[in-house]
């Protein structure tokens, strides 16, 4: 069984799941590599992986998915940015500050919630850089470069000179990881360890 997952996944909740995953079917191989949400729902089509852990799910027929995961974003600050030590941080506070967003080739997800989020509360960063992975974002901010909007549990990735700080960001404006598959898809195993992952995740949350 080949799984893919977003490079964010691997912060916490993939090496979880999957070794709990593991557990309740050991008769199962898994593949693991590493791919964007784009990537995978190419491979999907092309029947290249059996399972994807995405940020969107695929609204197509013929594929499912099921959200495993919702969590806020969090704002990383250098660490001797005014914003590091203020008593309260809003969305309002990002006008004008050099920022570094997800770009939208390789984060669609992101770059739509979060450039939308700012279009709706006119709001106006200055977009220094637009990248690719979460950790590449840490390592700029860590260099002072600017601040960013990152899911929760990248603040599993320490960096010297980032401070995480809490940020209310508006209704439905949250990072999520989704499990995406075809439903033509009739290999047991697959079946199986889709049960695992989604035991798993629920076992996680009790």
């Amino acid at each position: 069984m080949t799984i893919s997952f977003v490079g964010s996944a691997v912060y916490e909740f993939l090496p979880r799941v999957i070794a709990e995953a593991r557990l309740k079917q050991p008769q199962v191989t898994i593949s693991l590599t590493e791919m964007n949400t784009y990537q995978q729902h190419e491979a999907l089509r092309a029947r290249r992986i059996d399972l994807g852990i995405a940020r969107a799910p695929l609204f197509q027929p013929g594929y499912e998915s099921a959200c495993l995961v919702r969590e806020p974003f969090v704002l990383a600050v250098p660490g001797n940015h005014p914003l590091a030590v203020a008593d309260t941080v809003g969305v309002a506070d990002l006008d004008g500050v050099p920022f570094l967003m997800y770009s939208h080739s390789a984060y669609p997800p992101f770059n739509e919630l979060l450039t939308g989020m700012f279009r709706s509360a006119r709001v106006a960063p200055e977009y220094v850089q637009w990248l690719g992975s979460s950790l590449t974002i840490l390592a700029l901010v860590n260099a002072g470069m600017g601040l960013a909007l990152v899911p929760r549990c990248a603040t599993n990735v320490v960096f010297r000179d980032v401070v995480f700080r809490d940020i209310d960001l508006g209704e439905g404006v949250q990072s999520e990881l989704h499990l995406v598959w075809r439903a033509d898809n009739d290999n047991p195993a697959c079946r199986m360890l889709i049960e695992a992952i989604r035991a798993a995740v629920r076992s996680d949350e009790k």
